[in-house]
């Protein structure tokens, strides 16, 4: 009976152990504040980036200092950039584009690759207009504003959307401004509302833009 007993308490002890094991260690791995917020939240840039499977931009810094990343933090000390993982890519500025056509060509494609469009990103226009025209894509089914827990949000082709710029894809470049413009045409106004306005405030009359 006694060497029976002996025989047992190497296996009580390891089932104890085991058990411990199994339940103690993951609960410390999981709960660990630091280590969730390090592996399945915040990234530096290069991570971030290669994550999106894109070679992380020069001009990283101005990218952050316009506020494109969101609620993403730097390190001073580590000089190194925490970015959210559900943060959206940021669109490439163009500062050449001041027509709506050509600002809708960009909205469209950056919604094809789900990025985040700022007005700043095209300073040729006015603010208050590619907001506008955001709006119009929306409300007329052609894209969707997706939220994210970073606090950016990104553009989102819907089934119409998608539709219709993969068939201005497809056709020459030269009559694509066209069909925007056709398309723009359709997105039907109130008389002495947003057109008027568009106008002026392309001419450059900021005056104007407030007033009306």
């Amino acid at each position: 009976m006694e060497g029976d007993a002996e025989k047992c308490v190497p296996s009580i002890w390891y089932s104890h152990f085991y058990s411990c094991s199994i339940q103690f260690v993951p609960n410390l791995w999981y709960n660990d504040k630091n280590y969730r917020k390090e592996r399945f939240i915040a990234m530096n840039a290069k991570e971030f980036y290669k994550s999106k499977g894109m070679k992380c931009p020069r001009n990283l810094k101005a990218l952050y200092d316009s506020g494109y990343f969101g609620n993403a933090t730097y390190d001073e000390t580590k000089r190194v950039y925490n970015i959210h993982r559900s943060t959206p890519v940021p669109y490439a500025a163009d500062k050449r584009v001041s027509r709506v056509d050509k600002l809708s060509l960009k909205l469209l494609d950056a919604a094809m690759h789900c990025c985040s469009v700022f007005p700043s990103m095209f300073p040729c226009i006015p603010e208050q207009t590619t907001v506008h025209y955001i709006d119009l894509f929306v409300e007329h089914g052609y894209l969707r504003r997706v939220d994210t827990e970073s606090g950016v949000q990104y553009l989102e082709l819907s089934p119409q959307g998608a539709t219709f710029y993969e068939g201005l894809k497809r056709q020459p470049s030269e009559t694509r401004l066209k069909t925007i413009n056709t398309l723009l045409n359709t997105f039907a106004e109130p008389v002495g509302t947003f057109i008027g306005t568009t106008i002026r405030a392309l001419s450059g009359n900021q005056s104007q833009v407030q007033a009306s």
